[in-house]
């Protein structure tokens, strides 16, 4: 139930590329209101860019070539993973129309709906929180294999959420990704909040 008050939040990310993927550090606020609006505006040291998506479309604004296009394509399909994934409504994916729960074994539940999105959510069994998410990722060059493994679990508003996360992509260590802040506490968003 307290999952299930969730319907909103607004976070703050700090992203650290692994030396191997170049070592860059960036920054991300993300916005997010139920059922499936996600908002994303990155900080790099090349400029800036905002991504918006409902779930069908989207669009996608750039500082650095101070341009703006629909989302198609891989980029898409990128965001709607981003979007299926995000951890409050996944964890709830058995009150989800349209959405398949299915234990795999004690640890490993499988999610999936009718527009191909499948994840692997594999928890802890000693303390019961989520450990990590395993999907596949579209790209230019086809599906890669990407593991999330979550810890630095802090309460939040009665809620353990994790504050660290590190993405393996294809077997190598990608990045880490440190919540600096996350308010789901608010004032309900709505559309004039994520900028559209």
């Amino acid at each position: 139930d307290k999952l299930a008050a969730v319907t909103d939040y607004v976070q703050e990310l700090a992203y650290q590329l692994d030396v191997s993927a170049g070592g860059a550090q960036s920054s991300m606020t993300e916005r997010w209101l139920a059922p499936g609006y996600l908002r994303q505006d990155n900080a790099r040291a090349d400029g800036k860019i905002s991504v918006y998506c409902d779930g069908k479309t989207g669009w996608a604004a750039s500082t650095t070539t101070h341009s703006s296009a629909a989302l198609l394509g891989v980029q898409l399909k990128q965001v709607q993973s981003d979007l299926f994934r995000i951890l409050f409504p996944l964890l709830l994916s058995d009150r989800t129309p349209g959405r398949k729960v299915n234990a795999l074994d004690d640890r490993t539940v499988e999610i999936s709906d009718g527009a191909g999105q499948i994840v692997r959510v594999v928890f802890d069994p000693g303390a019961g929180l989520l450990n990590s998410v395993l999907y596949d990722m579209p790209t230019a060059n086809g599906l890669v294999s990407v593991i999330d493994t979550y810890s630095d679990y802090r309460d939040v508003g009665g809620l353990k959420l994790p504050f660290k996360d590190t993405t393996t992509v294809a077997g190598q260590k990608y990045q880490e990704v440190t919540t600096r802040n996350i308010d789901r506490k608010s004032t309900r968003l709505n559309s004039s909040h994520l900028g559209i």
